[in-house]
Order: C-alpha cells, then structure tokens, then sequence
C-alpha cells in the first residue's frame, strides 16, 4: 500500500512499500485509469481479459508433472551444451 509521505519519512521502507514495475507503466500510460483499477478497485472486463482469467484458472488447476523440456540443452551457465556424438558418427 502506498502511505503518505508524512507516515514513511519516520520509518525505514520495506519491499512492500514500493510499486511493480508493471503499476509504475501503467500509471504513466493513464493516471486515471490506474486509480480507477488499483486504488477505487474497479476493472472492467472485455472478451480477452475473461479468456485469459478462464485459461489461467485451468492451468492453476492442473496438478500433474510439467513436461520434459524439448530443445537444445543448456549448461548451468545458461549456454548452449553440443550434442553428444556416437563413436560411429566421429568415424564417418
């Protein structure tokens, strides 16, 4: 929650004393709108908003095991790992 000045010049911040990133964008895109949506709490969905909350709310709900990740291997460090060669391959 955002607190007036007067109440966090005294205090030391916390983590939950600032915004996301995500609020500070959508500030500078409309000031109004974000104080309609995050401060008078009103959201006016549209036919995406309701598809979206409908597909998130069955992906919250699945419960069994992500599947194996398909692609290129990657080391710890995030590069890419060559693929394993068979002794028959280096032969050829």
């Amino acid at each position: 929650m955002i607190k007036p000045a007067s109440e966090t010049d005294s205090q030391s911040l916390d983590e939950n004393d600032y915004l996301p990133a995500r609020m500070i964008n959508e500030f500078t895109y409309c000031p109004r709108l974000f104080y309609l949506e995050h401060v008078e709490g009103l959201f006016a969905h549209n036919a995406d908003t309701i598809e979206g909350v409908a597909k998130h709310g069955r992906v919250d709900r699945k419960t069994d095991p992500l599947p194996k990740a398909r692609g290129k291997a990657r080391s710890k460090t995030g590069s890419e790992t060559p693929p394993k060669t068979s002794d028959a391959a280096v032969k050829a």
